[in-house]
């Protein structure tokens, strides 16, 4: 059976078409069970979601996840939904936010970025996703106050940064090149598979 919680899967490099410095992979499994019903019956269900930080130039981290079985190659694999209950997936945002953290202590503050993807073929402006993950994170953030906030509600990108952090005009930039990124991906075709 796999463990539960937050594991330290290891560290990965890039390919020599990404462009992070190394991305950091964890699998998480909540602490409590998960069930749907199927033909009338309950059933306990085990997800696993993998929970990647990539680390960038200027102590950057971009922290994406995925839930292992549920469809989707390539990019579209962070858009499926998993119809999770709220439950489930504010312990997939704290998960992240502990990953974050354990960052933070072993090298320094980075600045913490996400995109909560539109569901495959639905671009919506201030998705669910995206004011559930902000509501997550400002409710669970350590010391949120102290961190300055920038994105985008029509592109539900979001980032934070440390008040202390050293290098928030090469963060500023990453940030507006990361949203371009994500708005041609939202408005290119998509070749990877979602199903």
């Amino acid at each position: 059976m796999a463990k539960k919680g937050l594991v330290f899967k290891g560290n990965k490099k890039p390919l020599s078409n990404e462009s992070f410095l190394y991305k950091k992979l964890y699998s998480f499994i909540p602490l409590f069970d998960t069930y749907y019903y199927q033909h009338g019956r309950r059933v306990k269900r085990t997800v696993k979601t993998f929970i990647e930080l990539e680390i960038y130039d200027y102590k950057i981290c971009v922290i994406s996840f995925y839930n292992e079985g549920f469809g989707g190659t390539g990019k579209a694999k962070y858009r499926v939904r998993c119809k999770l209950g709220p439950g489930h997936i504010k312990a997939i945002v704290r998960a992240c936010i502990n990953a974050y953290f354990m960052l933070v202590k072993a090298k320094g503050h980075h600045a913490f970025v996400f995109s909560a993807s539109d569901d495959p073929d639905d671009h919506r402006e201030h998705n669910k996703r995206y004011t559930l993950y902000t509501r997550y994170i400002d409710d669970n953030f350590e010391d949120r106050h102290k961190y300055e906030e920038d994105g985008s509600i029509r592109l539900n990108t979001f980032k934070l940064v440390h008040e202390d952090y050293e290098f928030k005009k090469q963060s500023a930039q990453f940030f507006e090149e990361f949203e371009q990124r994500v708005e041609d991906e939202m408005n290119s075709p998509d070749t990877d598979d979602c199903k």
